[in-house]
């Protein structure tokens, strides 16, 4: 007897006992494990991921997804039983040390230790604190993000996840527990990798073209500040998510370069304001495309404020936040020198483009990400 003689459905059963990697040789076997592939890795995933709506076209890149699930159990474990919640305190008490102690580097006149501010920046964060994770919710409360990440096929729980795991500080410290092979935020992680996953499953419009900095993206995760060594074709990994916002006139105000949006935070976390300053650094632009069994290709809309600021038309601009998860794939497409790419910068999306066309002084370099 040879595998030709064994039912699809039985040899369908046999392939979902390989892990993500071993499916990946046994798709390019022949046509007909190819073929029985993705419904195996469907089978393995669900024991792996409670929740997956009912049928085979619920996700169109089981194997990638399965891949991501597969690669986080092994750096950091599989999903803990409490909730992303519990992770509140700690995570950002040790994202707020590495601000802190990064903020000293920078600069010569804030000298104040970490540690004598360390156990007053923790209470602050506990429950009843200014900087809580019910302060950051009752903000959202009263936000646009709510009604808006809904109607994009984000669950409920999503805009507290993402409010929980934004920031380039909160992105170092979970691609160090990565990295390090530590389960202290675990719970964080899978919980991402899943919110994404699920959010992208419901088919939301393409992102547009969007855009972000070298040394922005750098701060997310450190892979990307090679970019500018890489070649065309050529793809790399990056474990933390990678962040951008749509060609606006608040970002793209002149030909200089683009510009970063920086928040700044008041005495408690509803009082905050934006401040835009030029990031002299290369540009790079995120193209999206439909999904395949190759995983998600496209950025994913998380954020729908409307901010107040003396910068857009009327006193305001939308916020238009993009990004990627964790563990995702990103391929160089193209590069350009400076002043050899264009960008014609809108006041706010839906809106007709303004008239003028812009040639950035810097490098862009464009990219394509694959996640699942």
């Amino acid at each position: 007897m040879s595998f030709g003689h064994i039912s699809d459905d039985v040899l369908v059963l046999m392939l979902s006992t390989l892990p993500s990697g071993d499916l990946r040789v046994a798709a390019a076997t022949c046509s007909r494990w190819r073929e029985c592939v993705p419904t195996a890795a469907e089978i393995r995933l669900r024991r792996l991921r409670l929740g997956i709506p009912v049928g085979h076209g619920a996700l169109p890149c089981w194997l990638r997804s399965l891949f991501a699930v597969e690669l986080t159990e092994a750096a950091v474990g599989p999903s803990p039983a409490h909730s992303w919640r519990d992770d509140f305190v700690e995570l950002h008490h040790r994202a707020n040390e590495k601000s802190w102690r990064k903020d000293m580097e920078r600069e010569s006149t804030h000298d104040v230790p970490w540690e004598a501010v360390a156990e007053n920046m923790r209470q602050e964060l506990e429950p009843g604190g200014p900087f809580s994770l019910e302060a950051e919710c009752s903000v959202l409360v009263h936000s646009e993000d709510l009604a808006g990440m809904q109607r994009a096929g984000w669950s409920e729980d999503a805009p507290h996840l993402l409010c929980h795991a934004a920031g380039e500080e909160v992105s170092q410290v979970l691609v160090d527990c990565y990295l390090a092979r530590c389960s202290d935020f675990a719970a964080t992680m899978h919980s991402l990798l899943a919110e994404y996953c699920s959010a992208a499953s419901a088919a939301p419009p393409l992102a547009p073209e969007c855009y972000c900095t070298v040394r922005a993206l750098s701060e997310f995760s450190s892979e990307w500040a090679a970019l500018p060594t890489r070649r065309v074709g050529e793809s790399f990994f990056s474990v933390g998510g990678a962040s951008a916002r749509e060609a606006l006139s608040c970002y793209f105000p002149d030909e200089r370069g683009m510009q970063v949006e920086d928040m700044l935070v008041g005495e408690d976390i509803s009082s905050m304001t934006s401040v835009f300053r030029l990031d002299d650094s290369p540009v790079v632009r995120f193209l999206s495309a439909a999904a395949d069994r190759n995983g998600f290709h496209s950025l994913m809309q998380d954020s729908f404020h409307t901010w107040d600021s003396n910068v857009g038309p009327r006193g305001s601009y939308e916020h238009a936040g993009w990004s990627t998860p964790m563990l995702c794939t990103a391929t160089l497409v193209e590069k350009h020198a400076p002043g050899e790419w264009e960008v014609r910068p809108h006041k706010r999306p839906g809106l007709r483009p303004e008239r003028r066309v812009l040639r950035p002084q810097q490098p862009l370099y464009t990219v394509r990400v694959s996640f699942g």
